[in-house]
């Protein structure tokens, strides 16, 4: 292998890196976001109590809490909403959620021979 002399090591080691200069506005912009989504979700901000919360049950839930959208926390028995007699409206929320999102599809009219 030939050697190289200190010089053409400096070289080939030297970067040129520009930066961009900070935008704060959309890093504020993206906490605000962050902030909102938390105060939405409010069954997910919620520390889960230790124990099931579904009438008689009373497991140990530890690392496996199940959050409920009715607030709850719950075992791997009792997560599903009929389960543990579940207040929240489900299908309400995804009526909701079709009505905005869908779109209405009209196919063109034949003509009579």
């Amino acid at each position: 292998m030939p050697k190289m002399n200190s010089s053409s090591e400096a070289n080939k080691k030297s970067l040129h890196i520009t930066i961009p200069p900070l935008d704060i506005s959309s890093i504020l912009a993206e906490a605000d976001a962050l902030e909102r989504a938390k105060a939405e979700a409010p069954w997910a901000t919620v520390k889960p109590p230790k124990r099931c919360m579904a009438g008689e049950c009373r497991v140990r839930l530890g690392l496996t809490a199940f959050a409920c959208r009715c607030g709850g926390y719950y075992c791997g028995t009792h997560r599903f909403d009929d389960a543990h007699a579940c207040t929240y409206d489900y299908k309400a929320e995804q009526q909701a959620l079709l009505s905005t999102h869908m779109v209405k599809v009209v196919g063109k009219k034949l003509d009579v021979i």
